[in-house]
């Protein structure tokens, strides 16, 4: 797994983590953190693909700007769960091993 994919794992389970507060709620992205949810959308195309690809535009007008995003939480905090779950399967092969206690 690359460092960069660490860091987008790292961003995933911090906005999953973020994901269990009362709706609806503005969850703050800096610009590093806005980068990462940006190559995991462009990653999803396979997932929700109205979602996602909203998702990506509006994360690539702030990639390009160099800023953060502010993300509006409600009713689509399941579609964001689905994207970042799939994403953290997907490249965190160690971690899910780990967790089966399968690595000596």
């Amino acid at each position: 797994m690359t460092e960069i994919q660490q860091t987008n794992i790292a961003v995933a389970n911090f906005i999953i983590d973020e994901l269990h507060k009362d709706k609806s709620f503005n969850l703050v992205l800096n610009a590093g953190q806005t980068g990462s949810l940006y190559i995991i959308a462009s990653e999803s195309h396979h997932l929700h693909s109205g979602f996602v690809r909203k998702l990506e535009a509006t994360l690539r007008q702030r990639v390009n700007n160099g800023t953060g995003v502010i993300l509006e939480i409600n009713c689509n905090a399941d579609l964001y769960y689905h994207v970042l779950s799939s994403y953290i399967a997907k490249f965190d092969q160690y971690g899910v091993v780990m967790s089966l206690g399968e690595v000596s």
